[in-house]
């Protein structure tokens, strides 16, 4: 599974497990854009980055400007949706909701290694 050929908006993220410079995000499923199916029970693992952020975008009323909060690892939240995931270069962003507060979620990693994990 490439990367690339991999569309996780509106698929829901199951759990999230940190360990020592791995985190695994088990997804229920995911689409393949490259063979147009579903595959279920899948996780994507980001391990050995060189930095991680996570930012949470808060708004106190409909149509105000939004906020950016940068989260530290004891105050971090999790994705309940991965709408967007993009790779530039050394630069992997994950875009979606946060499980917690709903808001707006966004975690960047520098120079770390990626991939998808089926069950099988």
């Amino acid at each position: 599974m490439e990367i690339k050929n991999i569309e996780t908006a509106d698929c829901r993220v199951l759990s999230t497990s940190i360990s020592t410079n791995e985190i695994r995000i088990k997804f229920e499923s995911i689409y393949d854009i490259s063979i147009k199916q579903f595959i279920k029970d899948v996780d994507l693992v980001i391990y050995d980055w060189c930095s991680f952020e996570a930012k949470l975008y808060i708004t106190n009323a409909p149509g105000e400007s939004f906020v950016g909060i940068n989260l530290t690892t004891d105050k971090l939240e999790f994705f309940s949706l991965i709408q967007n995931i993009e790779i530039n270069e050394d630069d992997l962003l994950l875009q979606g909701f946060s499980r917690e507060s709903g808001n707006w979620l966004e975690y960047r990693f520098k120079s770390g290694g990626v991939y998808f994990q089926t069950a099988c």
